[in-house]
């Protein structure tokens, strides 16, 4: 698969959107980030599917979503990222820092997709969606910095806090595309773009965190990658993998999967273990090193807090030639 073909089809974008009229909110790289430093967060990478319209083989649209490297062959993405993939032939996962490039050596084939097995699919599905997918890929990958997933309870309880600080990267759009606006340029997709939000609360059970600022937050293509935290000695940790929000972009309600969540089905489907040693994963799995739930204010122990009602809508897989709505309400 050519990233001379992606990198064309992005050049030539005109996305149009059926979802209702809004008026989005002005915005910068990723809604108020930065774009990322040559070699910096090496790890994360974007997740392309490239569907055939005819015989020949003519493309018609690139689906972009962001994803993170946790080895040499496995990508963590979000679920509805690949939920209806059946041609993992028309897939790649791109490295670097940018789509518009010809360089064959940052192209990756994709072997499997994976869908967590709680994904939430339809519109009443409680406080945590399971919102995770994986990809894996044919050949090992050199020069990645792989970063660890957040398991450890002391870094937890000093770093997931509401208030605290988390990075978001990904390869998303500037801006929501709506249908009264112009269509997206070619520099407001496929670049790989950073930026710093507050946490703002976390569910019952702590598998899902809300995250973002006004004018700082995540947008389309951004679904899959992930959330880092930094810890006191200046070391990365993965907290969590960008799922959905609300539209318009840059509101600053965005929901996050708690990657520590899915590891005992990472390690189950494609056998990589990211546990501690002795640790099976969630409460209901046995012996868990990790209690997330956000602890009672002024107490020692911890509570079901009551679950927030708030409306949010699905992020979308952004499609580059035209955006196929895949955004669902939040109950």
């Amino acid at each position: 698969m050519s990233v001379t073909l992606l990198a064309g089809l992005l050049l030539a974008a005109t996305p149009t959107s059926a979802l209702p009229l809004h008026t989005p909110a002005a915005s910068e790289p990723i809604i108020g980030g930065d774009l990322v430093a040559e070699g910096d967060w090496t790890s994360v990478v974007a997740i392309m599917h490239v569907t055939a319209l005819h015989p020949n083989s003519s493309l018609a649209t690139v689906d972009l979503c962001s994803g993170v490297m946790l080895d040499k062959r496995t990508v963590l993405t979000a679920g509805h990222c690949v939920l209806d993939i059946a041609d993992v032939e028309n897939m790649a996962v791109v490295f670097g820092n940018r789509l518009d490039t010809a360089d064959q050596r940052v192209v990756a084939t994709v072997d499997q997709v994976f869908v967590h097995p709680n994904y939430c699919t339809d519109d009443d599905c409680g406080a945590d969606a399971f919102d995770f997918g994986l990809v894996t890929i044919v050949e090992d990958i050199g020069g990645v910095d792989f970063i660890k997933p957040l398991i450890d309870q002391e870094e937890w309880d000093a770093t997931m806090e509401p208030g605290e600080s988390v990075t978001t990267v990904g390869f998303g759009a500037v801006r929501e595309a709506q249908e009264e606006d112009p269509p997206l340029e070619a520099d407001e997709i496929g670049f790989k773009r950073e930026v710093s939000v507050q946490i703002q609360r976390l569910s019952p059970t702590g598998y899902e965190f809300i995250a973002g600022n006004e004018g700082k937050d995540v947008c389309g293509g951004d679904s899959g990658g992930p959330a880092f935290v930094r810890l006191d000695d200046g070391s990365w940790r993965i907290a969590g993998i960008v799922s959905r929000g609300v539209v318009p972009c840059g509101v600053g309600e965005s929901y996050y999967g708690t990657v520590y969540a899915a590891l005992p089905w990472i390690r189950d489907t494609v056998g990589l273990d990211l546990l501690p040693s002795g640790c099976s994963g969630l409460e209901d799995d046995g012996d868990t090193c990790l209690d997330p739930r956000p602890p009672r204010s002024g107490a020692g122990c911890r509570v079901a807090e009551p679950e927030d009602s708030t409306p949010a809508l699905w992020l979308t897989l952004l499609a580059v030639a035209a955006v196929t709505g895949r955004r669902r309400r939040r109950p």
